[in-house]
């Protein structure tokens, strides 16, 4: 029989986040999903009750050729706006609960997984038609949201039931998903290695150490070579500030996908929410996104990392079936990387997007007239686009958004605590990005001015007779941080200035042997590196050869 496991939510925690909005649109870590809880299930258990088939359906017949698609599955439960998710009625200690379903790799078998905290209150809006009493009980935030498992939970039982039930039903939910696929498909955009030795996978942990750079479509593609020189005519760097030039390094054996990083952003940024309804249709804002992959190894591999094929059969050789059903999770917070040879650049039409002496692909907003072609033209997708005026109307009331002037406008009683006063609020029609928290930089520059100002009074001297060096302009290491490191905890993000040499947490970080850059082989050269992660299995469990080693083989 099934098991029911009562899980704390990611993000309202056991209910009383439940009227915290941005912790509402901040994805579960795991499901990626927003504004609603749903029942977790493992994909042998789904195909058991009759689910797994409906939500992973394969493309069907082509009718004109009479073939089958290959590699191009289809989800029956749709994409993006139009994704409706099976639901299921779960019995547990007697009571019921209908509850979507959605499929979580790696989770153990016969088990559901179900958050808590949600569906403390409906209104007249609600799709289900749920009635209930408490919707004075949650504000605007929580209205409407998810589905109350509390009932199923007893004193007997507050962690896990047995004797669980369930049974598919003829109803669907729309879900908002911000990331609808899992796999890195050959790039080994997160990459991993481990520290121990298999005769027939690639080598010892040193060897894989020198090979990171080299995995997934970086192993073959060939060098990239620039038609432009980065110098001008006086044999300078183009960017070519003395004092600072700025970086980021992200550690992925430290960062576990908790969404801290991206919670601290959009309250540093002014980042609005959008609500469910535009979050399904991807028009999520957060400035970091936090990627979710499945990482295994299907298939047996040799030294070289090719696949080893049956001689009998000529068919490729799997691994055992418990290492395919077992995958690791693989978390990767991406923001925008600064690329030094930036795609958004050059197609900008107004010279919004520019890029800084101190290294940064910085915005203008009041330029932007929201072509997009600098989204279009970005390989990490880390841009955002103001559909609507977010700060101005408000997007939890429903299908207010679409009423424009005539809808409902954000009302709070302090509109000056709103928002960091820092920052630019940006309105309708405008892309917006991450910035390395640029006013705080600028902050720190202002005040190591403001210091030698101080200085130079002191001294008694006519400032023209006082020598001022970069060393003395330039503000001290390591004194300024983002707001994602900050929140970081733990400190998977290190940020510093590249000029600081390896006095700089983030120089030190760039310089060991697993630092990558994403996507090298499209030749942007990103400000932002990722460190691979690094698995130390015990030997003695029979898991061990596969651990750490699904990236290593992307070829």
């Amino acid at each position: 029989s099934l098991e029911v496991v009562f899980a704390t939510d990611a993000s309202v925690y056991d209910g009383r986040w439940i009227d915290n909005a941005w912790l509402q649109e901040a994805p579960d870590p795991i499901s990626k999903l927003c504004w609603d809880n749903a029942a977790l299930i493992a994909p042998k258990t789904a195909k058991a009750l009759g689910i797994y088939d409906r939500t992973t359906e394969l493309e069907p017949i082509n009718s004109t050729l009479g073939l089958k698609v290959k590699n191009a599955p289809a989800s029956a439960d749709g994409e993006g706006e139009n994704r409706k998710t099976p639901m299921i009625v779960v019995t547990a200690n007697g009571v019921s609960l209908e509850i979507p379903i959605l499929i979580s790799f790696g989770q153990a078998e016969n088990t559901l997984v179900i958050p808590l905290g949600y569906g403390q209150g409906f209104n007249v809006d609600d799709v289900l038609k749920r009635k209930s009493d408490r919707a004075s009980h949650v504000g605007l935030v929580g209205v409407n949201a998810g589905f109350n498992a509390y009932p199923l939970r007893l004193s007997a039982t507050p962690y896990f039931a047995t004797g669980v039930t369930a049974k598919p039903t003829a109803n669907r939910y729309h879900v908002a998903l911000t990331q609808e696929h899992h796999a890195m498909y050959g790039r080994a955009l997160a990459r991993e290695i481990s520290t121990i030795e298999v005769e027939d996978s690639k080598g010892s942990f040193a060897a894989q150490l020198d090979r990171v750079k080299l995995q997934g479509n970086d192993s073959h593609a060939p060098p990239n070579i620039s038609l432009y020189k980065p110098e001008d005519r006086d044999g300078r760097p183009l960017i070519n500030d003395p004092l600072h030039q700025w970086g980021m390094s992200i550690d992925l054996s430290s960062c576990m996908g908790c969404n801290a990083c991206l919670v601290a952003c959009q309250a540093e940024n002014n980042i609005p929410i959008v609500g469910k309804e535009q979050v399904a249709k991807g028009r999520e804002m957060h400035w970091i996104r936090m990627d979710r992959y499945f990482a295994t190894q299907e298939y047996a591999t040799d030294s070289h990392g090719l696949k080893i094929k049956n001689e009998e059969t000529g068919e490729y050789q799997k691994n055992p079936e418990w290492v395919r059903d077992n995958p690791a999770f693989v978390p990767q917070p991406v923001a925008c990387v600064h690329c030094e040879s930036a795609p958004c650049e050059v197609v900008c039409p107004v010279n919004a997007t520019v890029h800084t002496e101190d290294g940064l692909n910085a915005m203008a907003y009041n330029r932007c007239i929201g072509t997009r072609y600098c989204a279009n033209n970005c390989p990490y997708k880390a841009r955002r686009f103001n559909f609507f005026d977010y700060n101005k109307r408000n997007p939890l009331i429903a299908h207010n958004l679409y009423k424009g002037p005539l809808g409902e406008k954000q009302v709070a009683d302090a509109p000056h605590l709103q928002h960091n006063p820092n920052v630019t609020v940006r309105v309708r029609g405008v892309m917006e990005k991450c910035t390395y928290c640029v006013q705080r930089l600028k902050d720190a520059v202002i005040r190591q001015k403001r210091g030698q100002k101080q200085k130079v009074f002191a001294v008694g001297l006519p400032s023209p007779e006082v020598q001022v060096t970069v060393e003395t302009l330039r503000i001290p290491v390591d004194s300024v941080k983002t707001a994602c490191q900050e929140a970081c905890p733990a400190n998977a993000i290190t940020f510093g200035n590249l000029l600081d040499g390896a006095l700089s947490t983030v120089v030190r970080s760039k310089l060991i042997e697993r630092n990558y850059d994403l996507l090298n082989y499209i030749g942007t050269r990103p400000r932002t590196s990722y460190l691979a992660r690094v698995k130390n299995p015990n030997p003695a469990m029979p898991d061990a050869p596969f651990v750490g080693k699904a990236t290593v083989h992307m070829v």
